[in-house]
């Protein structure tokens, strides 16, 4: 379920959903709700995805587990934390520009549990490969010796 906090972002995003038809965002474009629901779909893949990256990629802790099983646990919570406050909001105002009757019911809780049961998982692959990456840099570093 959404917070306190994310229900008023959810009404802020509802009610200035016609002004933000009617006026133009930043550089001139129009930024409709649906806009930043793409934008948002968009992020709920790549949040996970670039966090784990850049934590598995780091020099510190020098060991490589770690900095995995790390890399995974900060993504899968910055996973949870982008799908609660940002890929919800969104997700609700671009349903109510649409007039979907009570889109609330589709982004409560369903998002969020998805992101709690499978968060991991995308972190993990991305960690995976860049291991399988570095391992093959590495020995083909040793040959090249």
């Amino acid at each position: 379920m959404l917070g306190a906090r994310g229900k008023q972002v959810c009404a802020r995003l509802a009610r200035c959903g016609s002004a933000w038809r009617r006026s133009r965002g930043a550089l001139g474009a129009h930024v409709t709700p649906e806009v930043i629901y793409t934008i948002a779909s968009i992020g709920q893949f790549t949040v996970p995805c670039t966090v784990s990256a850049a934590i598995f990629l780091l020099n510190r802790p020098r060991s490589s587990f770690v900095r995995a099983v790390l890399a995974i646990i900060v993504a899968w919570a910055a996973d949870i934390a982008f799908t609660a406050f940002f890929y919800n909001p969104a997700g609700i105002a671009a349903g109510h520009a649409a007039g979907v009757h009570f889109p609330e019911a589709r982004f409560d809780n369903n998002t969020i549990g998805t992101a709690i049961l499978e968060g991991w998982l995308l972190p993990l692959l991305v960690v995976v490969l860049l291991a399988l990456w570095r391992c093959t840099q590495s020995q083909k570093s040793t040959v090249s010796r």
